[in-house]
């Protein structure tokens, strides 16, 4: 049977790839804005297909995402160092990695620090023999230097070793050039004895300091690793104050009290929940207590309001019109394949839309249903690994806003819109205060909500669901030409 061209990479049919190229196919063609064939080949683990694609010229940097981007869709299996090494003799460079990404060396080094089993603190020599190291030891053999891509790729290039206590990978990694002494939060100056004594980490601060770390570097903000121990909360820091100190640290200029708890006070509410329901408008805020989450709605107000939404939905997808009783009861059953639920609340012309087994991360699903359902839609949260809050807001599939910061800083954020004037975002104290006002712009309430089939429904705002709240729910399954091929979830709760 003959297999269509992606199909038979993601499979890694040689044969029908051959047919494929000997009939003419462009190897480096997309799965419309999707991956290429090269890339389907290597995140399911086919190396013959992959040296098929490589060797009929197919462009190994079209296929690196997996080995830098933390949260790549389609994890590749570590030990999988084989596919790394195709790559690398087909010209990818070791040095190399993807714009805010990270770099190649930067992931095998987290792969080797995260998954480490052993040699923890055992010799450096040891460190490439690890079955994690596997990815590490095909960049060093290809020819990776350490030195340059922390320089410039990758500060943090330390920051797995010392934060999971591998002191054997830390040691090899300082050997190979890595500087103890460069910042790895290159925005705030700090540098890895800094997070060592904030953290009250003693091992580590012995493991630096021996590794030539400068006991009186100062970050942004002028303050020492002594300073970041002495204003630390965690109740470690004390016992790191102390093995600074007897290291020889010199005491900070500005002298710190010893940290405080302040007394604990009750959750405050939302300040999207302090009005009346229908005249709710905003998002979550941007703060400690919310984990990474993203939140996503769509205009489903005007002459039509949510029935236009589901007409237009009708000619791409199966739409189920009215599901809000089996939803709010738990036993609406999970269809088969990507789906979503879309909520209508009272007295908003803005409806909920719950992603379920829908990528998070995967563009083109919201592409597809601004565009289907012809109208604008919302997604916005936050990513607390990179500390990057978002806002996008799409029209009839196209993304017309485009908000991404992590401090508000000209070099920390990017900001696109026809419709704001250049430089807007600098009027506000911080970037929730940005986030709040996109929102509100649109005159929309975009709350967080996820569900677990056969039993009730998640929200935060925990009130938003309350049948009282509930104008209609609608089911959209089988939307996106190709299905999303993580079915796992961020659940936003507070922590």
């Amino acid at each position: 049977m003959k297999m269509k061209w992606f199909e038979a990479a993601e499979r890694g049919n040689v044969a029908e790839l051959r047919r494929h190229l000997d009939a003419g196919q462009k190897v480096d063609a997309r799965d419309g804005r999707g991956p290429t064939a090269l890339l389907l080949a290597v995140e399911n683990g086919h190396a013959e297909a992959v040296k098929l694609l490589l060797d009929h010229g197919a462009k190994p940097a079209h296929a690196d995402a997996p080995f830098c981007n933390p949260f790549h869709k389609c994890e590749v299996d570590p030990a999988r160092a084989d596919l790394l090494k195709l790559l690398l003799e087909h010209g990818l460079n070791p040095n190399g990695g993807r714009r805010g990404m990270g770099s190649y060396l930067e992931k095998a080094v987290t792969f080797a620090a995260d998954e480490s089993k052993e040699g923890r603190t055992g010799g450096e020599q040891d460190v490439l023999k690890r079955k994690d190291a596997a990815w590490l030891k095909t960049l060093i053999d290809a020819g990776a230097d350490v030195a340059k891509v922390q320089r410039e790729r990758s500060p943090s290039l330390l920051a797995p070793a010392i934060g999971n206590g591998d002191h054997a990978l830390a040691r090899f990694l300082v050997k190979r050039g890595c500087d103890v002494n460069h910042p790895w939060d290159t925005a705030k100056a700090e540098t890895p004895l800094m997070w060592a004594a904030e953290y009250g980490k003693e091992a580590e601060i012995k493991l630096l300091v021996e590794l030539g770390a400068d006991l009186e570097a100062k970050d942004r903000r002028g303050r020492t690793a002594l300073a970041h121990a002495l204003r630390s909360p965690n109740h470690h820091a004390p016992r790191a104050v102390e093995l600074l100190r007897k290291l020889g640290a010199a005491e900070p200029e500005k002298k710190f009290k010893p940290f405080k708890p302040p007394p604990v006070k009750p959750i405050e509410p939302d300040p999207i929940t302090l009005g009346p329901f229908a005249q709710r408008r905003g998002t979550l805020d941007v703060r400690p207590d919310y984990a990474s989450w993203t939140a996503v709605s769509l205009f489903a107000g005007g002459k039509d309001g949510i029935d236009g939404v589901a007409d237009a939905l009708e000619k791409a997808a199966t739409v189920r019109r009215d599901v809000t009783k089996a939803a709010l009861s738990g036993k609406l059953a999970a269809p088969r394949g990507p789906y979503w639920l879309i909520v209508k609340l009272k007295g908003h012309d803005w409806a909920v839309v719950d992603l379920n087994d829908i990528d998070e991360w995967d563009e083109a699903a919201y592409q597809w249903l601004s565009r289907h359902a012809k109208t604008r839609l919302i997604r916005c949260g936050y990513q607390d690994t990179a500390s990057t809050t978002f806002f996008y807001l799409y029209d009839n599939g196209k993304r017309t806003i485009d908000f991404e910061t992590t401090g508000l800083l000209d070099t920390d954020t990017r900001f696109k819109s026809s419709s704001h004037a250049k430089g807007w975002w600098r009027q506000f104290e911080d970037e929730n205060e940005a986030l709040q006002a996109l929102v509100r712009e649109q005159d929309a309430y975009v709350p967080k909500i996820f569900t677990f089939f056969g039993d009730e429904y998640g929200t935060v705002p925990q009130d938003t669901l309350k049948p009282a709240n509930v104008e209609r729910i609608i089911l959209v399954a089988n939307g996106p030409a190709r299905p999303a091929r993580s079915t796992s979830k961020s659940k936003s709760k507070r922590k």
